[in-house]
């Protein structure tokens, strides 16, 4: 008989097998819709986000300053993405920041202090001293004993205060007396017109939210009149290392010690109550606290890191302010509460005022609020009022100065004990950097659209704070080996990143595929098995091969009489990926010949695994369960993905479903890049580790390959019995 006449019996043979049994077919077909509908339903409700472009603020290194660097780590710890440029993006501005309140209170007493009123009272105070001291010995000041600390001009004014001789004094400096007076007034009335400073004093005297300390600090330093806020923080909060950074409470080896001060731990302690300052201290601590280690302990290393250190050492200028308050404030205190050291005040501003050659525009209401300021119970914003807000600001820098650890270097004799100091100060989180060091940043496992702005994650080297300890070091070199200060401050700015779509739902697909069309599909497995078993177990294989049936023309009736079933499906499918939005950038050619390669594959692996079996029920039973269980290596590739090199990759691609997973992990990859599998870049990886459609369906067809000899000696070897 013809090859093509016993092939034609064999097809009819088999498809009168399958009409005999329509359930089983419509079963077979409906299956894989039925989950595959179950997705469709999981993706309307899971659409697309669609994220506007993002634009990133700079992050100031030490080198830009003082103030900057400190606004940039405590502004920018989120990294927000912004949709529109930001303000250190303009042509000619660096700073983010500078319409905050603290750059704004630091330009507005620049301008003033720099401004012509105060060079007039300086002035005018240095001729009224010279005046005062060449007067007659009766209205010089008697020597009493000083505090240290104490100003000269404290003394030489409440002495003169309260001598009989000082209209005799002011006789003789009247002039410089007036322009003093004249000057003074005019810079108090510039600075008490600056809007910074009304915004301060408002803020000190607005009540505590609760975010307690940091709220005040981030006010005062990012403040509302900065870049315009964005839709939502940039942090990728679906990463659970993520949610457990934020919400994890501090071991107790980490927590401050006992030789923190008692207002610097209440600090921490109010820091580490709320869950975003917690995760602010956390970034900030090892900064703040954190030692700089370096070896080996020789004369240059320590004169380099000396010039490192000079940037902190900037800092303790604010606990000199809290110093020199802590004397000067009592003594201002006890002057202004004395009744007549005021009430000789008042007669000096109104013979100041009677001794004027013309009245000045608006002089008398100035003098009134003059009046009011030195009287505390005429209801005014008065002399208590300003001593106790700058109290107020002094103390809650000082609290914060506490917390700061100044003298940051320790040396260690070698590399050995630097490791071991290390190690005890990263327990504590207490270890900024060693020097010389190294960065490394863990890749990522899986690609995904979007910028790299997860601050915990993605700007490690930034908030990681070696960046910061390259910049100190880089200066410090310079300045040592040059001899000169370097006059650049640096900036740090993220590129932008266009408009993009983030679809999550497609990340969890390139998993979730692989398992749904095996699952889709064990069922025409079984029968498939149980179908080719049955036909050895009934002797109706040896039947037709002794009437002149050969081996090849047997196999290829049962290929296409199993293949057809899984097309149709497989077409099917494709109508659901396309019309339910699954796959919408995909040409549906391209996706149905790659599961048409994952089903010539799957037919000849159910041709496989019937060789091992001669009853057809128990084929049936166990065919099912071997075809699941080889989709499971795929699940150990992806999580053992940084282990597994290529070569490991195409060996376990041996497995169909493996290999299948594979390619729909490019599928789905080639979705979220908004260009989908199409004919031009069927042969193109998505990514530099992950293979493409081409290569996974020629591992398919190699592996249906493989299955096909495999069973031809199975076969042909142990054909088996009933």
């Amino acid at each position: 008989m013809a090859f093509w006449t016993q092939l034609m019996l064999l097809l009819w043979k088999n498809s009168m097998y399958r009409r005999r049994q329509p359930v089983q077919l419509l079963v077979e077909l409906l299956w894989p819709l039925f989950l595959f509908f179950i997705l469709v339903a999981v993706r309307h409700s899971h659409p697309p986000l669609e994220h506007h472009e993002c634009h990133f603020p700079n992050k100031p290194l030490p080198s830009a300053g003082t103030v900057p660097w400190l606004q940039g780590l405590i502004c920018n710890v989120n990294n927000t993405c912004f949709p529109q440029l930001t303000l250190g993006e303009e042509p000619g501005r660096l700073s983010n920041f500078n319409n905050s309140l603290v750059s704004r209170l630091l330009a507005d007493a620049h301008t003033v202090l720099g401004g012509a009123s105060a060079h007039r009272m300086l002035a005018g105070l240095g001729k009224l001293i010279a005046t005062l001291r060449a007067a007659p010995s009766t209205a010089r000041p008697q020597p009493t004993k000083q505090s240290p600390l104490e100003p000269p001009m404290l003394e030489l004014l409440t002495s003169l205060l309260r001598t009989e001789s000082l209209g005799l004094a002011l006789g003789q400096a009247q002039e410089p007396l007036h322009s003093l007076l004249e000057a003074a007034e005019d810079l108090a009335q510039e600075i008490l017109a600056l809007p910074s400073l009304v915004e301060l004093q408002a803020l000190l005297h607005r009540p505590r939210g609760t975010g307690g300390p940091l709220e005040l600090l981030s006010e005062a330093l990012c403040s509302a009149r900065g870049p315009s806020s964005t839709v939502g923080p940039s942090l990728n909060w679906y990463e659970a290392s993520d949610l457990m950074e934020l919400v994890r409470q501090e071991p107790e080896s980490a927590l401050p010690d006992s030789s923190l001060s008692p207002a610097c731990s209440e600090l921490i302690g109010a820091l580490d109550n709320h869950p975003l300052s917690r995760l602010l201290w956390r970034r900030l601590k090892p900064l703040i606290l954190g030692k700089l280690l370096f070896a080996p302990d020789t004369p240059f290393t320590r004169k380099l890191m000396a010039q490192v250190n000079r940037t902190f050492e900037e800092l303790a200028l604010l606990r000199d302010v809290r110093e020199v308050w802590e004397v000067l404030g009592p003594q201002i205190f006890t002057f202004m509460n004395d009744s007549s050291n005021v009430a000789m005040l008042q007669r000096l501003l109104q013979m100041q005022d009677e001794g004027r050659r013309q009245p000045r525009p608006g002089g008398q209401d100035r003098m009134e609020a003059l009046r009011s300021f030195l009287d505390p119970g005429s209801g005014g914003y008065s002399w208590q009022d300003a001593h106790a807000d700058v109290g107020r600001l002094v103390g809650t820098l000082g609290r914060v100065t506490e917390c700061l650890s100044l003298d940051k270097l320790e040396a260690a004799p070698s590399e050995a004990a630097l490791v071991s100091r290390a190690l005890q100060l990263l327990a504590e989180h207490r270890f900024w950097a060693p020097f010389p060091t190294t960065c490394h940043h863990a890749p990522h496992r899986f690609w995904d659209p979007g910028p790299a702005a997860d601050p915990l994650t993605d700007l490690r080297y930034v908030w990681g704070g070696f960046v910061y300890l390259q910049d100190l070091v880089e200066r410090a070199a310079v300045r040592v080996l040059s001899g000169a200060a370097p006059r650049a401050g640096l900036y740090l700015q993220q590129m932008p990143y266009p408009c993009y779509v983030d679809d999550m739902f497609l990340r969890v697909l390139s998993r979730s595929l692989p398992l749904f069309l095996t699952l889709a599909w064990i069922y025409s497995v079984t029968l498939t098995v149980k179908a080719v078993v049955r036909e050895k177990e009934t002797r109706l294989r040896d039947t037709m091969r002794a009437m002149g049936l050969s081996r090849r023309v047997l196999w290829l009736g049962w290929f296409l009489s199993c293949l057809g079933p899984f097309l149709l499906s497989a077409a099917l499918l494709v109508l659901v990926l396309k019309l339910g939005d699954i796959l919408p950038y995909s040409h549906p050619g391209v996706v149905f010949l790659f599961l048409a390669a994952f089903a010539v594959a799957t037919v000849t692996q159910s041709f496989l695994l019937s060789a091992f079996f001669s009853r057809a029920n128990l084929a049936a039973a166990c065919g099912g369960l071997a075809y699941f269980s080889l989709y499971l290596p795929y699940v150990l590739c992806v999580a053992w993905r940084d282990r597994l090199p290529a070569g490991g990759r195409v060996a376990a691609s041996l497995l169909s479903p493996v290999a299948f997973g594979f390619g729909c992990e490019s599928l789905a990859l080639l979705e979220e890049q908004g260009e989908g599998a199409r004919w031009h870049n069927v042969g193109t990886r998505p990514t530099a580790d992950v293979f493409s459609l081409a290569q996974v369906s020629g591992l398919l067809l190699l592996d249906a390959a493989l299955y096909s000899l495999a069973t031809w000696y199975l076969e042909a070897v142990c054909p088996g019995g009933p």
